[in-house]
């Protein structure tokens, strides 16, 4: 059946850098993302370093695949539990991953997409060091944390 909603739920794909830096900006921006879940401002480079951080750490312990040992598990042992902090990188990864697809944005969901079969480790660290790169260019500069 030919469902009017599904339409709306999906943006065109962006192709160029340009395209789906310009689309993940707009919605960290929309969305709040540099204000962490405790009030305070987040700044690039924190999400930046945490998120190579998690990079690093998965280098050393090993990729799986599974919740809460993955991607998000890194991103919480890297920070010490600082929700606000790991909570807010889950979310900028998501928003890159629905930017560079065609998807809207709450329709990428990131222990869905890690699991997804087939995933590889070359795709996890180029997630992570792809949002790393864009929360130090586009994340502000200061941090009030």
């Amino acid at each position: 059946m030919n469902d009017p909603s599904l339409y709306t739920a999906v943006r065109p794909a962006v192709s160029s850098p340009a395209g789906w830096r310009r689309r993940a900006a707009e919605e960290a921006d929309a969305s709040r993302l540099w204000t962490g879940m405790d009030g305070g401002i987040l700044s690039g480079r924190e999400l930046a370093d945490l998120l190579a951080g998690a990079r690093e750490h998965l280098v050393r312990v090993g990729w799986e695949p599974v919740p809460f040992e993955g991607i998000v598990g890194a991103l919480m042992d890297v920070s010490s539990g600082d929700l606000a902090l790991w909570s807010a990188a889950e979310r900028l990864l998501e928003i890159v991953l629905a930017a560079r697809s065609t998807v809207a944005t709450w329709g990428v969901d990131l222990d869905a997409w890690e699991r997804r079969t087939g995933r590889t480790w070359a795709e996890v660290s180029e997630l992570l060091t792809t949002a790393a790169q864009f929360a130090r260019e586009h994340g502000p500069q200061g941090g009030a944390r």
